[in-house]
């Protein structure tokens, strides 16, 4: 049984990557979370949990030491003012441990669109990732995601729909998103373990289909039976609120969209993605008991 050690297993992509792993029973999952995190370990037979500061050398040297993992899924993300340098300081010392602990496969888990030149952070930090475990020697394997659904059933995006009957979002009622939700992504990760000839490559995964803000709202408003409002953040708020970072994030996808125009996934992989329609009447009735 291989020993796999999801990175970032707190947040939404590397909790669902850890939960699917584990439920596979081949893996012995290690999952961790940065002891200033306020997101929360998968509570999972198969699962153990595992806190370090992934920014400091030492703390990671530890966790290898103590885990001594054969795979390594990174799935961190660098958050607050300072949250370029520690994504990247985080990733940096993740390659070197996994480096000299000669891991199997590292599996990395980046961004749609990180390969162009947006000089936005959230891209920028992940393409220099990339290149910089490609230019390890680990064997490795790079998995770019678009915008997860899953952030369109949370808790803060169904609030005002269920209780003031309105949608509240910085995307302008146009602007198209791949939408993917994250056990699609679990399920890619999983399929590269399984075959080394997957070793070594890029794969770009998006949702069935490019959704825009104003078809989310006419699907919710139909499946609530009610018409529901808009309200859009504006640019000043969300930097205000989120900061500059995220602020720039929005205005490129309100003004590039974000749509994958055809995945890129291994050829024999039958991947059934996840429609957003599908899981429409679950995840509101779960958000209305929140």
């Amino acid at each position: 049984m291989s020993t796999v050690l999801v990175a970032g297993a707190s947040g939404t992509a590397g909790g669902a990557i850890a939960r699917y792993l584990a439920s596979l029973g081949a893996f012995a999952v290690h999952g961790t979370r940065s002891p200033r995190s306020n997101g929360t370990l998968p509570v999972q037979a198969g699962i153990e949990p595992q806190t370090a500061d992934l920014t400091d050398t030492e703390a990671v040297d530890g966790l290898f030491n103590a885990v001594k993992p054969d795979v390594v899924v990174s799935a961190v993300m660098g958050r607050g003012p300072d949250g370029a340098a520690n994504e990247r300081a985080m990733a940096e010392n993740l390659i070197a441990a996994a480096k000299r602990s000669k891991v199997s496969v590292f599996v990395y888990i980046s961004v749609f669109r990180a390969e162009t030149e947006t000089g936005i952070e959230h891209f920028d930090v992940k393409h220099g990732i990339e290149k910089r475990l490609r230019a390890s020697g680990v064997p490795s394997v790079i998995i770019r995601p678009a915008t997860f659904m899953d952030s369109l059933f949370s808790s803060w995006f169904l609030k005002s729909v269920l209780d003031q009957d309105m949608l509240v979002s910085p995307f302008a009622p146009g602007t198209r998103i791949s939408y993917v939700h994250t056990d699609d992504i679990a399920n890619l990760v999983a399929a590269t373990l399984d075959d080394r000839a997957r070793w070594g490559q890029t794969y770009t995964i998006g949702g069935p289909q490019a959704l825009t803000i104003a078809d989310i709202q006419d699907r919710l408003g139909r499946h609530l039976d009610k018409p529901l409002g808009y309200r859009r953040i504006s640019l000043p708020d969300v930097r205000s609120m989120r900061g500059e970072p995220m602020a720039r994030m929005v205005e490129h996808f309100n003004t590039h969209d974000f749509v994958v125009p055809a995945n890129d996934l291994p050829p024999s992989l039958d991947l059934k993605l996840t429609r957003f329609d599908d899981l429409l009447a679950r995840e509101v009735e779960n958000g209305s008991r929140t």
